[in-house]
């Protein structure tokens, strides 16, 4: 009697997620302005952060907390990302939409590219 060695053998292992890097370690403030206190959301080549901003914390405004979108744009992507990255800034900062989120501003720190967005609070 022959026995299918494919029944017997068991299933391949699944390929273990390769975590990557932070492009920033919460703790750190970027621009001496921008404190990253919690990841929120995590893309392709960007982190989102909760962050304070320490100058609004300083002047007592109610909207100290912002969300962060950290792109840390290393030498394998080159300049066109952080042109790509600044230009969505621009753009985004022009638009005002309820379903939009606003962006306050955009900037760098070394090689972190962010930008400055108000922080939304879910359900």
């Amino acid at each position: 009697k022959r026995r299918n060695r494919l029944s017997r053998a068991s299933p391949p292992a699944p390929a273990k997620a390769v975590e990557r890097a932070l492009p920033a370690a919460l703790g750190t403030v970027l621009r001496g302005r921008f404190e990253l206190v919690e990841v929120i959301g995590r893309g392709g080549l960007s982190t989102v952060y909760r962050a304070i901003d320490l100058v609004r914390r300083r002047a007592r405004s109610a909207d100290a907390e912002v969300a962060l979108k950290v792109t840390d744009i290393g030498d394998g992507h080159g300049d066109d990302a952080a042109v790509l990255l600044h230009r969505e800034g621009r753009r985004l900062m022009e638009l005002s939409h309820p379903n939009i989120v606003g962006v306050r501003d955009f900037d760098r720190d070394g090689p972190l590219h962010f930008l400055v967005m108000e922080l939304l609070q879910g359900r």
